[in-house]
């Protein structure tokens, strides 16, 4: 048990708001057992409630639905005002569901009915592991905020070449300095990124890919680039990979026209060296992300990614557009992590209160990539990527030409990936079945046009989700 779960039972401190003296006892006692030594202090009215909180900063609020001066909805308002990282429970004699699920809403942690105390400790420590859940991400966001400013900086300020290559030397997106390099080099229509490589070179470039994809560690070397006009150049590249698990999925080159060596070679040297540094460390911060997620949220991502970008290209996108797309969809259940990972991988169906949780994650996907400064608008397409083209989806119900391209894409991705593969609840259901689902619905919930590319990329040019 991590040092986080330790620390309540040292000396965990808990706020009842609950009129009734004999169940504040009760409460009481029951938490004493799985936490000894905690510390309660109860208020029985709205004065005492507020007047704690606004002197105190309790562990966990726990508060009966009904007291003559205030109820549960008044209490989550206070606690969301004076302490709002601290989770409340709502403790009360009888709850219907529709008051949970609004009590839910309103941000409390969780519900437990007096005649079953025996759930008060255990949905004590879920709101308390959730909290800190919280708090994690949120120290993981500023971390990756501060990384892609940091990055954005270095690459605005150098003159480097930077580009992020698929593992067969493909570019899946580049610095403008880069794709300003490619209208000058000598590149053969229909061959890779390799072929602007001089020709004596080559074999040793390829080589160092497939060491770097074997050991998945970073490589660099000094190569001669052939360009349009005749003249040759020598370039020094470093190349950095992306591994998910134990495969490469992408490959960062900075590269450097190191022809003309000065006296300031030293201080380039320096700026690609931080320029590298800085790449990693948002590659170390994704990572991380992605290593908090559910067991199917990584694959599911990637897959839907792959179909997307593959949508994208058979509408037309600009290549532009549709890296915005791919990247999008890679990370678009990114608010998932804020979702507890049992009802994440719950093997049965999900009660409406559950379901209404899980529903959070788009907005909560929002709330995390908002502040980033991407190149595309990335948070919104996360916002939108569960709306639906009749206002039938969530969760804001956003109807039509108000969606962005990119998210109706994204949405029939997702359903068709989801369909087609396993799901802790079911076994997959294969593509067929998925694609008459999107058929079904064409021109109602989904795009017509991004249904009809997807039928075609299917059954005409057998596209399949890998692994």
């Amino acid at each position: 048990m991590n040092d986080t779960l330790r620390t309540p039972l040292r000396r965990m401190s808990v706020l009842i708001l609950e009129d009734t003296p004999t169940d504040a006892q009760l409460v009481e006692r029951e938490l004493s057992r799985a936490f000894p030594g905690v510390e309660v202090r109860t208020a029985a009215s709205r004065d005492t409630f507020t007047a704690l909180l606004s002197s105190w900063r309790p562990d966990i609020i726990l508060s009966d639905y009904l007291l003559p001066d205030i109820d549960g909805m008044a209490a989550l308002e206070i606690a969301r005002h004076l302490a709002p990282d601290v989770p409340v429970i709502i403790v009360t004699g009888s709850i219907n569901e529709e008051t949970a699920v609004d009590c839910i809403k309103a941000g409390a942690a969780d519900y437990v009915i007096k005649e079953h105390l025996a759930r008060l400790n255990p949905a004590v420590r879920g709101a308390l592991e959730r909290r800190r859940m919280r708090e994690e991400r949120e120290r993981i966001r500023r971390e990756l905020r501060q990384s892609e400013e940091i990055c954005k900086l270095v690459i605005e300020n150098a003159a480097d070449f930077i580009s992020v290559l698929t593992p067969e030397g493909g570019v899946s997106c580049a610095s403008a300095s880069f794709r300003d390099l490619l209208g000058k080099v000598e590149l053969a229509k229909g061959e890779d990124l390799f072929s602007m490589v001089h020709e004596d070179d080559r074999p040793r470039v390829r080589m160092m890919l497939r060491a770097l994809l074997e050991t998945r560690s970073g490589m660099r070397t000094e190569y001669r680039v052939r360009f349009r006009d005749g003249s040759i150049r020598v370039f020094d590249s470093a190349a950095t990979p992306i591994c998910e698990g134990d495969q490469v999925r992408n490959i960062i080159v900075i590269s450097r026209d190191v022809t003309e060596r000065s006296r300031e070679e030293r201080e380039r040297m320096l700026a690609l060296e931080k320029t590298r540094q800085a790449m990693n460390s948002t590659v170390s911060v994704i990572a991380r992300i992605v290593e908090a997620r559910d067991p199917y949220t990584a694959g599911h991502q990637r897959r839907c990614a792959a179909l997307a970008a593959v949508l994208g290209n058979s509408l037309k996108l600009d290549p532009h557009a549709v890296d915005g797309l791919y990247f999008a969809a890679i990370i678009h259940d990114v608010g998932k992590v804020y979702i507890p990972s049992e009802i994440l991988s719950k093997p049965g169906l999900l009660t409406d209160l559950e379901f209404t949780m899980v529903r959070t994650h788009a907005k909560l996907g929002y709330d995390i990539l908002k502040d980033i400064e991407f190149a595309w608008p990335i948070a919104d397409i996360v916002y939108q990527h569960h709306e639906r083209m009749d206002g039938s989806g969530y969760p804001r119900g956003i109807t039509g030409d108000a969606l962005l391209l990119e998210s109706r894409i994204l949405a029939v991705a997702d359903v068709v990936e989801a369909m087609a593969s396993h799901r802790p609840y079911r076994p997959a259901l294969g593509l067929e079945r998925a694609l008459e689902e999107i058929v079904a619905h064409r021109g109602t919930k989904y795009d017509p046009e991004v249904v009809d590319a997807c039928v075609r990329a299917v059954r005409e040019y057998q596209f399949r989700f890998g692994e």
